[in-house]
């Protein structure tokens, strides 16, 4: 699992557990059912979150690979290497 899924895990699993806790605070249940409601609700999220960035993983690498086909780097003479429009194209029209 890459940085950018368990991130999206880990904040999908925190905002399950923050929803939980708040629902169940104003719904004035007792603190441990809503403790472990939380922690149940942490854990469920946290797997769907592992499992959307997972597919966000995919879509974006994807995304990123036709990109890169379709935009290809130009190679950029550096100096000291001959280039393919450079002197040695001069010196065969003279020559």
């Amino acid at each position: 699992m890459n940085h950018q899924t368990r991130v999206i895990s880990t904040a999908f699993g925190l905002a399950g557990f923050a929803v939980a806790v708040l629902a169940g605070l104003v719904a004035g249940n007792e603190p441990s059912t809503v403790l472990v409601r939380a922690i149940l609700a942490l854990f469920v999220c946290n797997l769907l979150g592992m499992a959307i960035g997972a597919v966000a993983d995919v879509v974006i690498r994807d995304h990123v690979d036709r990109y890169m086909a379709d935009n290809p780097i130009p190679e950029v003479p550096q100096p000291g290497r001959p280039s393919s429009f450079g002197v040695l194209d001069v010196e065969k029209k003279n020559g």
